[in-house]
């Protein structure tokens, strides 16, 4: 400042008459210039100051709206989480579950099938022993009228064998006709023709009995077992009923969850990808308003160094027009 106050002195000397009052002039024109430059720099600090409080509060909310969108990311993320997690859960639980009525059915499947053949077998057996004893019955019972019973006695005494050796009826009670037969003399009962009929009531009699009571004995365990088949494969068919029911309510039950994780997994990804844009998005306006208050620190501090530059100067020229005066 000191220099322009020496530069005016110099200058009003060599210009012509009363140089005080041209160095005067000087000075005062020099104050009026510093001041308006000092206003029109204020203003433009003062829209600049503008500029950064609009700038600086814009990126805030857009910080504070960043940080809101994050965190309902977050919990967007967290609970699609829980769900797949309790989802996989369930339909691990469901998967093991039908595994273990799959099982159920196929080792009930492979009881029942065998329960059938034992059946069907020993059904046979009853059948054709129930068929034997009717035919030693009948041919004993033809011959108790009178009449030859060498050609049925050959008959009779294989029909008889088979009796014995079936396996379906019981221990004792073909212990009992074995016992009858041989204490009724067979080969010569049998061979025997036209025998008087009271003598082979007394001989026959007692077989007659004994077949008629294995006949219906063996009729007995017949309807028994075939009572006992339809029980048993009535029960099987509602197991069998009952399990693929549950199979099947639990198979469709499994695809919904199965579906309904797919829809939290792509939930969950949409999420994890906004997620990584609102926090890139958040770093950038965080940079941002760092410039920016950066920026503006930066020109006030230069500001309020100018101000007082130029009130020093103001001063100064203040001070040699109080001189000069």
């Amino acid at each position: 400042m000191m220099q322009l106050f020496f530069l005016a002195l110099v200058s009003a000397s060599t210009v012509g008459d009363n140089p005080i009052s041209k160095v005067i002039q000087l000075l005062v024109n020099l104050q009026h210039q510093v001041t308006e430059e000092g206003e029109v720099e204020k203003k433009q600090f003062e829209e600049f100051g503008e500029w950064c409080e609009t700038n600086a509060v814009t990126k805030q909310h857009e910080i504070k709206d960043g940080k809101a969108a994050i965190e309902r990311e977050q919990a967007v993320i967290a609970k699609e989480t829980a769900t797949i997690g309790n989802l996989e859960s369930q339909i691990a639980q469901l998967a093991s579950t039908i595994a273990t009525n799959a099982a159920d059915l196929k080792g009930a499947t492979e009881i029942r099938e065998k329960e059938a053949a034992d059946f069907a077998k020993a059904d046979a057996d009853l059948a054709e022993t129930i068929d034997m004893l009717g035919r030693a019955i009948g041919i004993i019972s033809k011959n108790m009228k009178g009449g030859s019973f060498v050609q049925g006695g050959q008959q009779l005494q294989s029909v008889l064998g088979e009796i014995i050796n079936a396996a379906v009826l019981q221990t004792q009670d073909i212990s009992k006709l074995q016992s009858l037969i041989q204490s009724s003399d067979s080969d010569d009962f049998l061979s025997r023709s036209a025998p008087a009929p009271k003598s082979y009531e007394n001989q026959s009699g007692g077989i007659l009995d004994t077949l008629e009571d294995m006949k219906e004995k063996a009729a007995r365990m017949r309807h028994e077992g075939q009572a006992a088949e339809m029980t048993n494969k009535h029960n099987f068919e509602l197991l069998a009923q009952s399990l693929n029911d549950a199979m099947k309510n639990d198979n469709k039950i499994k695809t919904e969850a199965a579906k309904n994780k797919s829809v939290s997994e792509e939930a969950k990804s949409l999420a994890e990808g906004a997620l990584a844009g609102a926090q890139k998005e958040l770093a950038e306006d965080e940079k941002a308003l760092h410039i920016v208050q950066t920026d503006c620190q930066t020109k006030a501090a230069d500001f309020q160094e100018s101000m007082a530059s130029r009130e020093a100067e103001l001063a100064a020229l203040a001070k040699a027009l109080e001189i000069i005066q």
